[in-house]
Formats: structure tokens, C-alpha cells, sequence
């Protein structure tokens, strides 16, 4: 069995409106949702970073940055998600760049309907509470 590449799925994501940063994050959760489900293991930054960014909204964008180095360093290819802004990124464009320099393939993936919406934020929060409360001890 072939080993599929570990991706590092990039979107645009700043945006002057918050809806707009939202609907990228869950935008991007979709598309990472779907390249795990057709094999391919993905990490999507917006996914991990928006939670933070709407705890710490303080923090400089240079943080972020750092961290993402770091992740698309280990992955073996870009997977740039094609959102309507995606072209203007500052962001996107420093990571084309980064994988580039270090000979990684990139890849452009047009954004597709979302097979995986997720709109009801209270309702993932609360099945996550009740997760925690009942999850088995063996975990």
C-alpha cells in the first residue's frame, strides 16, 4: 500500500469582515474533512488557528506565520484551497513561496459545495462536552 502525502491544505483567511474569516475556517474544515476521507492526511492552519484567533484575537500575525512554517516544513505537499480572495493573500502567497523554495509540489484545489457543514457551533460544542463526560476510560 502506498503512502499518500501528508498536505498542508493553505486558504486565505484574514479578512476586514469576521463573518468572511469564519465562513473561510469553515470552509477549509470541509475541504481537510474530505482530502482525510479520500486518503490523503491534511492540516488545514485556519482550522487550528481561528479558535485561537477568536481567544487571542491580540496576537501578531507573525506567530501564526512561525507556526506554520514549521508544518508545512514536515509536509510533503501545498495544497493551495482556491477561496475567493485566495489570489490577494499575503498569507497564501508566503507559503507558495516558502514550499516552493524547499521543493515541495503545490497543488491548486478549486473550492467545491461543502460536503461537511458545520453551522450549529453550540450543538459541536455541546456533543463535545457530552463526549467528554461519557468517553470511555480507556482512552
Amino acid at each position: 500500500m502506498s503512502r499518500q502525502p501528508f498536505v498542508y491544505l493553505a486558504s486565505p483567511y484574514r479578512h476586514k469582515d469576521p463573518q468572511v474569516m469564519h465562513r473561510r475556517f469553515e470552509q477549509a474544515i470541509s475541504a481537510m474533512l474530505h482530502a482525510w476521507e479520500i486518503g490523503y492526511p491534511a492540516f488545514a492552519p485556519i482550522v487550528y488557528t481561528h479558535p485561537i484567533s477568536v481567544c487571542l484575537p491580540w496576537l501578531p500575525n507573525q506567530r501564526y506565520q512561525s507556526f506554520d512554517d514549521r508544518i508545512l516544513a514536515v509536509a510533503d505537499e501545498l495544497w493551495i484551497l482556491q477561496l475567493d480572495g485566495w489570489e490577494q493573500s499575503e498569507g497564501l502567497r508566503h507559503e507558495e513561496g516558502l514550499a516552493k523554495a524547499m521543493g515541495k509540489q503545490v497543488r491548486y484545489a478549486p473550492p467545491s459545495p461543502m460536503p461537511y457543514p458545520i453551522v450549529d457551533w453550540q450543538a459541536v460544542a455541546e456533543k463535545i462536552a457530552s463526549w467528554a463526560r461519557h468517553r470511555p476510560d480507556n482512552l
